[in-house]
């Protein structure tokens, strides 16, 4: 049996979660704390987190040579920063 949603269709972008938050179509500010881990303290801004991941991607390549296609894992405590640790690896 297949279910049928009664509301109209909606149109999905073709991108991954990065390209989607740097094409910013909601206009968020740079300035806006979007991500705040209760543990540390910490908070990042969504323009930090563009800065980070985009640095850390950059350290990536440049200095350890990976590109898109290879294999790296991650091993890295469960905390906000690690967030844009993951999302540097999908941009490569």
């Amino acid at each position: 049996m297949v279910l049928q949603s009664t509301l109209a269709p909606i149109n999905l972008p073709e991108s991954n979660l990065i390209e989607f938050m740097f094409s910013n179509p909601n206009h968020i500010p740079e300035d806006r704390k979007l991500l705040f881990d209760v543990f540390t303290g910490e908070s990042l801004t969504y323009g930090q987190i563009k800065d980070r991941v985009l640095q850390f991607a950059a350290t990536l390549e440049d200095k350890f040579n990976f590109q898109r296609g290879d294999v790296i894992a991650l091993y890295a405590p469960n905390q906000a920063s690690t967030l844009y640790d993951h999302h540097s690896v999908t941009i490569l």
